[in-house]
C-alpha cells in the first residue's frame, strides 16, 4: 500500500525522515510514529504521533503546482476566520503554513493540520438530525460567500475532472 501512495510524491526517502524533519520545523515533540491515511485519492495524508500529540500532515502531489498547494492552504486559512469548521492549520518556524522539505533532489511541498478523530455520518450510516442540518448549512452559506473559485483536479479513481 505504501508504495502505491508514495507514487503520489515520488517518496524517495524513509517516510520517518520527513516525519523528523517536520517535528523539528513546527516544534511539535519528539517523533513517535507516523501512519497513512488510506482515504483519499489526491495527495499523501498521514497521521504523525509525537510527543505533543497526533498531527495530519499533507504532502501535496507531485502534479499539483506550487501556486495550487498555495491555494490550497490559503482557503484552510480562510475557511478558519470565517467560523467554517476545518482543522487547525500550523505555521512552520518559517511562519508559512505551506513548507518545503527536499530530499534526494525531491522536493516535498505539504501542510500540518491538527488531527481530529472521528467519523462522518456517512461511516456512522446516520443522518444528521434538525440542528446538525441547521449547522451544515450554515457552514455551507459561509463557504458561499468566500467567492473562492476552486481548481479542478484530474480523479484518476473516475477518469473525470473533479472540483477540489
Amino acid at each position: 500500500m505504501l508504495r502505491e501512495f508514495a507514487k503520489r510524491i515520488n517518496l524517495n526517502t524513509n517516510l520517518d525522515n520527513i516525519s523528523k524533519e517536520i517535528c523539528n520545523e513546527y516544534n511539535l515533540g519528539q517523533y513517535i510514529s507516523d501512519t497513512i491515511i488510506e482515504i483519499g485519492y489526491e495527495d499523501f495524508n498521514y497521521i504523525l504521533e509525537t510527543s505533543s500529540g497526533k498531527y495530519c500532515v499533507k504532502i501535496f502531489n507531485i502534479k499539483r503546482t506550487d501556486k495550487e498547494c498555495r491555494q490550497y492552504v490559503d482557503r484552510i486559512k480562510l475557511a478558519s476566520t470565517l467560523d467554517i469548521n476545518t482543522p487547525r492549520i500550523y505555521n512552520s518556524n518559517e511562519k508559512d503554513y505551506l513548507f518545503t522539505i527536499k530530499f534526494k533532489n525531491t522536493k516535498y511541498r505539504l501542510c500540518v493540520t491538527e488531527y481530529i478523530k472521528g467519523k462522518s455520518f456517512y461511516d456512522l450510516e446516520m443522518k444528521p438530525n434538525s440542528e446538525e442540518i441547521k449547522e451544515i448549512v450554515r457552514q455551507m452559506v459561509n463557504i458561499h460567500k468566500t467567492n473562492q473559485k476552486p481548481n479542478y483536479i484530474y480523479d484518476e479513481w473516475t477518469k473525470f475532472k473533479t472540483r477540489i
